[in-house]
């Protein structure tokens, strides 16, 4: 009977063909699974521009439970290195699922400020799917691509394309890893309170809409509450910012699936002062 479930739970996720663009990052994951528009280790998932506004190395990383099922768990690890000016360089590498099936990525990222205000970004991804006796191994090659804009003071525009290559698992039937588009728009109302909106489009599906706030209630602690729609998702979410380290912890809430927690921890090399913070 437990099987069953997350069987149902993998198909009522859209992910029987696997592989989609699993959302990284606990901050991220309380602001309601938005991405687009934040900077951080994570944007070698979310948007690859955004990783151009790194300022300082460091390390990341990340565990979902999702629904509180072990055979549904999500790791994964990050590093990103910016130069002075040739850019942001990250690598990442994540684990979804249990022995009878699973999903695993390692991806090059790259992000590079053009002028001050626009920046782009690239990633190519190794997938690799493994679904028992019924599908057995697959593996193929991914490209994304984004762009991260300050429209205006505090007021950031961003893109992202996953997929852009429209890579295949199988020839059969034509199986396709999902190509989704994504684009939002993120304000910085003060040093405290920063929104997001997003629209999200996976070619085979209808859109998704997501909105995410963070706001820093006393001094390091910052709160976060988000929601998406298709399906329908609720999230809240803690960090805690000391010296080099942020620690980040978040519950999303499914109305059919349940309850997940998300637990984060980002790791700088280097101190982050006020004057080069990412968002």
């Amino acid at each position: 009977m437990k099987y069953i479930f997350i069987v149902f739970s993998l198909l009522s996720l859209h992910v029987y063909a696997g592989n989609e663009n699993w959302s990284l990052g606990a901050k991220q994951a309380g602001m309601g699974f938005s991405g687009v528009t934040i900077s951080d280790i994570w944007s070698s998932s979310h948007n690859q521009a955004a990783l151009a506004r790194i300022s300082v190395p460091g390390i990341a990383i990340y565990h979902e439970n999702r629904f509180l099922l072990n055979e549904m768990s999500l790791k994964a690890f990050s590093f990103a290195l910016p130069t002075n000016e040739a850019g942001t360089f990250a690598i990442d590498l994540w684990h979804f699922g249990y022995t009878k099936y699973y999903e695993m990525k390692t991806g090059i990222a790259y992000g590079i400020m053009l002028g001050k205000k626009l920046s782009i970004g690239a990633k190519i991804n190794y997938l690799h799917t493994y679904f028992a006796e019924l599908y057995g191994k697959k593996s193929t090659m991914v490209a994304e691509i984004g762009f991260l804009l300050e429209a205006a003071e505090n007021f950031f525009v961003g893109g992202h394309i996953y997929n852009i290559s429209r890579s295949k698992l199988a020839v059969y039937d034509d199986e396709r890893v999902p190509t989704i588009l994504k684009a939002g728009i993120g304000y910085r109302f003060s040093e405290k309170l920063f929104m997001t909106t997003e629209a999200e489009k996976d070619l085979l599906y209808k859109i998704i809409f997501k909105v995410g706030v963070d706001y820093m209630f006393l001094s390091n602690l910052y709160i976060r509450a988000g929601a998406t729609t298709s399906p329908d998702r609720m999230s809240f979410g803690l960090g805690y910012q000391y010296r080099k380290i942020r620690a980040d912890i978040a519950f999303s809430y499914h109305q059919v699936l349940g309850i997940s927690p998300h637990v984060g921890i980002i790791y700088n090399l280097k101190t982050e002062t006020t004057a080069n913070k990412a968002d």
